[in-house]
């Protein structure tokens, strides 16, 4: 059989999620549940979420025992906001393949983000970061899940690893930002959302991050700017 493979690669929320599509290692490729995973997830590729959802629901239903089609139901799920079905997607994904990195850290950082289950979402990106521990993303992360759970310590160490992975992802500066301002260290915290904006000048939140800090200094001026 001719080997297929397919890679996607998308952000999710401030993670920067991988997840393989490898029709090879997966039976009968050509029948009506494969098809429908192929076309929802071409979907996603193309932002079209609404379809997507459409597509990889029908898929799921044909094929329950493809992980990757409910983990890309679930990503495209918390594209369109709906969090509590994006979650049960990913956790069904990890019924199938409990060592799913990507489904282990979309599902944490989704738990982190929305503090639905802080001591879960830790455990989650702890566990991703055991199986990929050169993933930037997977890094930053965990150190999303600890900063959540109140552990700054642990969360800048593996903000700090994620930089040192891949110097030119600006997230784990931005949270390393939050983290400092949390601590009142607003000096800090602003070198931090200034390494964001050089980045990427386009990350508004940097932007309004940098102004607090500023307005904390007394650097009125600045922080208007």
């Amino acid at each position: 059989m001719k080997r297929l493979a397919f890679v996607l690669i998308l952000m999710l929320f401030s993670a920067l999620p991988v997840f393989s599509l490898s029709f090879d290692s997966l039976p009968n490729y050509q029948d009506e549940g494969m098809k429908l995973y192929i076309r929802g997830t071409g979907k996603i590729q193309e932002r079209n979420f609404l379809e997507a959802i459409n597509d990889l629901k029908r898929a799921v239903k044909l094929r329950p025992d493809i992980a990757e089609a409910f983990h890309n139901l679930g990503f495209a799920f918390e594209r369109t906001g709906n969090l509590q079905m994006a979650a049960k997607a990913y956790e069904r994904a990890l019924q199938i393949k409990p060592n799913y990195p990507s489904a282990l850290n979309n599902l944490g950082f989704l738990l982190a983000t929305t503090e639905t289950d802080v001591g879960k979402a830790v455990l989650s990106c702890q566990k991703a970061v055991e199986l990929k521990p050169d993933s930037a993303s997977f890094r930053d992360s965990l150190g999303w899940a600890l900063y959540k759970a109140g552990r700054f310590d642990e969360a800048t160490s593996h903000f700090r690893a994620a930089i040192k992975l891949d110097s030119g992802f600006f997230k784990p500066y931005f949270n390393i930002g939050l983290v400092e301002l949390s601590r009142n260290n607003f000096a800090t915290a602003a070198e931090m959302f200034k390494n964001v904006i050089r980045l990427n000048r386009n990350y508004l939140k940097a932007y309004v991050s940098l102004a607090s800090c500023y307005e904390r200094l007394n650097k009125d001026s600045q922080a208007l700017y």
